[in-house]
C-alpha cells in the first residue's frame, strides 16, 4: 500500500524560499491583525450526539 499523500496542485508544498519570503503574524498591518484575532467559530447547528 502507498502512503505517500497525493500532490495537491491548489495548495502546493512550501518550499524554503517560501518559508524565507513568507511574514509573521507580527509583521501583518495591525487592522488585519486585529480582524484575524477576533474571529471565532460560530454556534453549534446540532448537537454532537
Amino acid at each position: 500500500m502507498n502512503n505517500q499523500p497525493l500532490p495537491d496542485t491548489d495548495n502546493p508544498q512550501w518550499t524554503p524560499t517560501d518559508v524565507q519570503q513568507s511574514s509573521t503574524f507580527d509583521a501583518l498591518p495591525a487592522t488585519l491583525r486585529e480582524t484575524l484575532s477576533n474571529r471565532r467559530r460560530g454556534p453549534q447547528k446540532e448537537p454532537l450526539k
